[in-house]
């Protein structure tokens, strides 16, 4: 891959032979192996998703660094992607089930969240009207009315990506998170309020 890069292809013939002779060949089999990845642990995961969620994101539907539009796109669909495979884990690690809510509908997101303060809590009442469920903050929980921001879900993304492996918890569960730390517990005050 990278003598094609360099060279703007295949690898050229060098002058030492026909073009069927097999040197020719064996060099251009072995411009185009690829090494095979180890997958990654599940914490390399979750610290990839945060840094993706902080690097990546960001430059979703803009043109950053000389990156065209359709590559924005593509690095976005794989950041997706990524994230889907984060939250199943994280479902699946505590026995919750996989309910990811529509990129269209809205949370509850306080000021001191989208700040990125820590530790960072969550909590998914049932969905209604347009909303998630999800209420998220940082910090200590307030009853103030405007404490909680509406906010679409694919905003979090560049806005408060640490919350993002947690979203396809479904109604009646919590999550509190911090670096080093992680708590996810089930709590069914929440669906009886």
């Amino acid at each position: 891959m990278i003598d094609r890069f360099c060279s703007g292809g295949r690898p050229r013939p060098r002058f030492s032979g026909s073009i069927g002779n097999k040197s020719f060949r064996t060099r251009h089999s072995a411009s185009v192996r690829s090494p095979q990845l180890k997958p990654a642990s599940q914490k390399a995961a979750l610290n990839q998703s945060e840094w993706l969620g902080s690097n990546l994101s960001s430059s979703i539907g803009t043109k950053i660094r000389g990156l065209s539009e359709r590559i924005c796109r593509r690095l976005f669909v794989r950041y997706s992607m990524f994230m889907e495979q984060v939250q199943l884990d994280i479902c699946d690690r505590y026995g919750a089930a996989f309910s990811p809510p529509d990129g269209a509908m809205k949370v509850g997101i306080s000021d001191s969240a989208l700040r990125g303060e820590v530790p960072l809590h969550g909590l998914r009442h049932q969905a209604e009207s347009g909303t998630s469920g999800w209420f998220i903050w940082s910090g200590e929980w307030s009853d103030a009315a405007d404490f909680f921001k509406p906010l679409h879900l694919h905003h979090l993304t560049e806005e408060c990506p640490a919350a993002l492996p947690f979203l396809a918890l479904p109604p009646g569960w919590r999550f509190m998170t911090a670096p080093g730390h992680e708590d996810v517990w089930s709590d069914d005050t929440l669906l009886a309020e």
